[in-house]
């Protein structure tokens, strides 16, 4: 949906799945 989904997708791997979370919540 937006190009910077991918960077946080991929930080969020990298840092922590916190984001992966809220992303599938």
């Amino acid at each position: 949906m937006i190009p910077h989904f991918v960077a946080i997708a991929s930080l969020s791997l990298s840092k922590s799945r916190g984001w992966e979370r809220l992303l599938l919540d």
